[in-house]
């Protein structure tokens, strides 16, 4: 998707932008599971439930919105865009809703005027996820969105000092429940993860490392512990983290984690 700049409206620009973002949210949120343009339903948001890419749910977007002026398809660019991160990494609704409340209140307040709205798209679905308390990395709101890390970390500063949204900090459990999904782990392998998790993150095991290498390693020791095969190579895949990486935190874990092991 080309990369747009939010303009001025000719009109009073805080009750337009509420009065067409409340219309499109409407589609955005309650779309129907119909073949013509289903973009969401309930539950979470992958392209396997929906059985509709990415680029189909920003062309439906496109196609259907009849855009008249350059705010309302700023307006549509930004949803769709927001919808199509969303998809990609397979983030529930709740996430969509929050998404679409803030992008209501930065196009209120002006905030996104002259700057990239590829970037501010990246930076919502990152502030959304972590006030959902969804585990989310910048790097892969980043390279979804093919925006630089840097890039969208400073529009997620923007929303913190412009919006006074807050951010919260990163806990190495709201990241186990989208890796073990990916792995189609049953709740067994689950409930000991959580159980290693939280004992590292008491011990302060997690502090100045990437909270998906720590996962990975739970999720690792945790499957060898019941008897299962989870292999290295798997978890490399779904979390993008080295095998190096895991085998490292694994040996952290078993030093001073002593859950592990147990059923």
């Amino acid at each position: 998707m080309n990369c747009g700049y939010v303009q001025n409206g000719t009109e009073d620009y805080s009750k337009r932008c509420e009065r067409q973002l409340d219309n499109k949210t409407k589609t955005f949120i309650k779309s129907s599971s119909s073949e013509e343009g289903t973009i969401l339903q309930e539950g979470d948001v992958s392209r396997s439930e929906l059985g509709i890419t990415s680029k189909r749910a920003c062309d439906e977007w496109l196609k259907n919105a009849k855009a008249s002026d350059q705010t309302e398809k700023n307006i549509i660019e930004a949803l769709s865009e927001t919808t199509r991160i969303a998809i990609e990494l397979s983030l529930p609704k709740t996430v969509l809703k929050k998404a679409s409340s803030l992008w209501k209140t930065i196009l209120e307040k002006r905030v996104s005027r002259g700057r990239s709205i590829s970037a501010f798209s990246a930076a919502v679905v990152y502030v959304a996820s972590r006030q959902c308390g969804i585990g989310i990395t910048l790097d892969e709101v980043a390279e979804v969105s093919k925006n630089d890390t840097k890039l969208v970390g400073h529009h997620c500063s923007i929303l913190e000092r412009q919006l006074n949204q807050v951010i919260p900090l990163p806990r190495m459990q709201e990241y186990a429940p989208r890796i073990l999904s990916k792995l189609h782990a049953h709740e067994r392998l689950a409930q000991t993860v959580k159980k290693i998790l939280g004992v590292a993150e008491e011990l302060g095991l997690a502090s100045g490392k990437d909270p998906r290498g720590v996962v990975s390693a739970a999720i690792y020791l945790a499957s060898k512990s019941l008897g299962q095969k989870t292999t290295q190579r798997a978890l490399c895949a779904v979390t993008d983290v080295t095998d190096m990486t895991i085998r490292k935190n694994c040996r952290l874990l078993e030093k001073r984690v002593a859950i592990i092991g147990t059923s």
